[in-house]
């Protein structure tokens, strides 16, 4: 690689012992001696190691790591590798069943391009009929490919196989995509787990490294080179403007002074022009591009279901806080207990109305069953049924509500089987009443949704499939770590990290056969669908659920 090309960076590794005295002079010199705002240089020291500036000569990342170095930094060069990048599709999304373990690329003396590298089943099953594409890039164009099987057939679990392909000709390329699949064309989550540096250092030459920051009491006698720079500044300033240095440019100082053993020549001094006083920038993050383009549209639409479920029942609540007939917290828990209960199978309406009229009673001591008004049933049980489960689950919903509130902190899962011990309170029940708790009740009771997962119905398959986050020919759904689950629970994660289940209701909402849903099995109907302006709309001809889902 030519010298002059700019593939070199510099980076801070550590400012001494990385102790709070020696940050703190380091701040303070650097600042000074090359003024700098003081906040800008704190928020690099804290930060390392980090990345000070990259596309650099060599000559100007010696410059800029020499002065760091003379105030007490513990900084390196490093030069871009010249050997294309070798990058991994299909990378991150558990679990993976393959472990990329070396892949090298080099040139044969015939100028041919060899690859070369070893992979590793690390599934709990054999892996049959295992190839590789190999995909050469120009920038973001594709301008050649290969396709390799692996030569081991199947591989057993925590076997190796080496892969290898020989790429003719002179081809000028930047980039390497490697994805490894099976015969039928489905492809693999694969572990990177390569020893790789892009980056090599480079060692700054030892008589640089003979300087010594120029302390107050030096003055302009002592340092010849010093004086010598702001001659030539001075010189420069009067013939490109045609007038008298400014009183700014008099004051100006260099911050380096040769120690009297390095010669002179070697020393590059660091030009700081006023545009670019160390431009320090931390490494930019390679940020792969999301696998949905349409992630951010499919957060707002989640965003204003919740916004809008429920609402006959959210009114009525924010009526009851206005007149100031809730009387704490453990009285809107139990309320809000006492509705989810009701409200099986989704009916709404009826769980409001039956809530309205318990209401009065809901905290009465000594309730007898007479007092209990007449209730509206439900598909599996009469009026006078319904009336007599509930008299008899009310001290339950009382009990549950006073214990949620007396341990405060609870993880989603647990809270979710805890709500189980009330009579009638079925999955769906449990799961919607962990979802509003936190609407209604935040400051009682902390609830963390991070180790929460979705469940995955018909419906919510459907949905998935449409919006193409399943392929249902390839991604089947067969209970828990199945691909169809794993897919669908990353892609919870990464829509809504800290609360990962927030996609199911509305999701399986939408999946729903009837006029309540869009995405029906066949020809979905998707006019008025909330996903309608960005989903993909895959598979319609199909019912993505009767293919995907085995059962």
């Amino acid at each position: 690689m030519e010298q002059g090309k700019e593939q070199y960076r510099v980076v801070l590794k550590s400012i001494g012992g990385n102790t709070k005295e020696e940050v703190e002079e380091f701040c303070e010199k650097i600042s000074k001696n090359l003024n700098l705002p003081s906040s800008l240089i704190r928020k690099i020291a804290h930060r390392n190691p980090i990345v000070l500036k990259k596309n650099l000569t060599l000559k100007k990342a010696e410059a800029l790591a020499i002065a760091f170095k003379s105030f007490g930094a513990n900084v390196v060069i490093e030069k871009r590798s010249p050997i294309p990048i070798i990058q991994v599709e299909r990378q991150g999304l558990p679990p993976p069943q393959l472990a990329l373990e070396t892949c090298s690329l080099r040139k044969t003396p015939g100028e041919n391009w060899l690859l070369v590298g070893k992979v590793k089943n690390i599934s709990q099953e054999p892996l049959r009929d295992v190839w590789v594409i190999i995909q050469f890039f120009d920038g973001f164009e594709l301008i050649n490919y290969e396709e390799v099987p692996l030569p081991i057939n199947p591989i057993l679990t925590h076997q190796v196989s080496p892969f290898k392909a020989i790429l003719e000709g002179t081809l000028d390329f930047q980039k390497v995509s490697l994805l490894f699949k099976n015969v039928n064309g489905a492809s693999y989550f694969v572990l990177d787990q390569r020893k790789r540096r892009e980056w090599v250092e480079v060692e700054i030459p030892e008589g640089a490294l003979k300087l010594k920051p120029l302390r107050e009491e030096e003055t302009s006698e002592k340092s010849p080179l010093m004086v010598e720079k702001e001659i030539v500044r001075e010189e420069k300033k009067v013939d490109s403007e045609g007038g008298v240095p400014s009183e700014e440019m008099e004051k100006e100082s260099e911050s380096l002074i040769p120690d009297s053993s390095a010669p002179i020549e070697e020393i590059e001094p660091m030009e700081l022009g006023p545009e670019e006083k160390l431009e320090l920038i931390e490494e930019e993050k390679k940020e792969e591009p999301l696998p949905y383009p349409w992630i951010g549209e499919f957060r707002a639409a989640i965003e204003t279901y919740d916004q809008y479920q429920k609402e006959g029942f959210s009114l009525w609540i924010k009526n009851l806080q206005m007149e100031n007939l809730i009387e704490s917290p453990y009285h809107l828990l139990v309320i809000l207990l006492t509705y989810c209960r009701f409200n099986q199978k989704g009916d709404d309406e009826n769980a409001l109305q039956n809530t309205q009229r318990v209401f009065p009673l809901l905290l009465r001591s000594n309730l007898t069953m007479e007092e209990v008004p007449e209730l509206e049933g439900t598909p599996y049980f009469s009026p006078e049924v319904w009336r007599s489960l509930f008299f008899r689950a009310l001290p339950k919903i009382r009990e549950a509500a006073r214990a949620i509130l007396d341990q405060r902190e609870w993880k989603a899962e647990e809270l979710e089987r805890f709500f189980q011990i009330i009579p009638q309170m079925g999955l769906p029940n449990s799961r919607w009443m962990v979802r509003v708790i936190q609407k209604w009740i935040p400051e009682k009771i902390e609830i963390d949704f991070s180790g929460s997962s979705v469940i995955i119905g018909e419906g919510l398959y459907r949905v998935a499939s449409r919006l193409g986050i399943v392929n249902p020919f390839f991604d089947f759904y067969q209970g828990k770590n199945s691909m169809g689950d794993l897919k669908i629970q990353s892609f919870a994660k990464l829509v809504f990290p800290e609360n990962p289940m927030r996609i199911e209701e509305p999701m399986e909402q939408l999946g729903k056969e009837g006029k309540e849903g869009h995405c029906f099995p066949v020809e979905p109907h998707c006019q008025g669908c909330m996903f309608e302006s960005f989903c993909p709309k895959f598979y319609k001809e199909i019912n993505p659920s009767e293919k995907g889902m085995v059962r």
